[in-house]
């Protein structure tokens, strides 16, 4: 399934990252595909373990828009001092016609 980037300056889309015990800092939307996405938090997290149930929220900057999803922690890497985050959405499928649906446009990143 193709990534798709998501532009973090103009449109950037906000992550809110929370499991059913912790609320985590404030991230963005690295990039996204029909069935999972990538988070970046600007900050370390080693809390999550692969297969962790998550809620993330995401809203759209530019319009305030927003969309939440429930997903499956997969992989975390940590990178100085912030960490990328793979979720897995666990409908298996991004709901269609929201904010996102521009940046699924396979000519998006072309």
């Amino acid at each position: 399934m193709k990534r798709t980037p998501v532009p973090l300056m103009t449109g950037a889309v906000r992550a809110e990252l929370m499991t059913p015990d912790q609320i985590f800092p404030r991230g963005q939307l690295w990039d996204v595909s029909p069935i999972g996405a990538c988070l970046v938090v600007r900050h370390f997290i080693d809390e999550l373990v692969d297969g962790a149930l998550v809620t993330v929220r995401l809203v759209c900057e530019s319009t305030h828009q927003s969309l939440e999803v429930q997903g499956l922690a997969r992989w975390s890497h940590p990178e100085h001092s912030s960490t990328f985050l793979g979720i897995h959405f666990a409908e298996n499928r991004l709901p269609e016609g929201l904010f996102l649906d521009s940046y699924l446009d396979r000519h998006w990143a072309d």
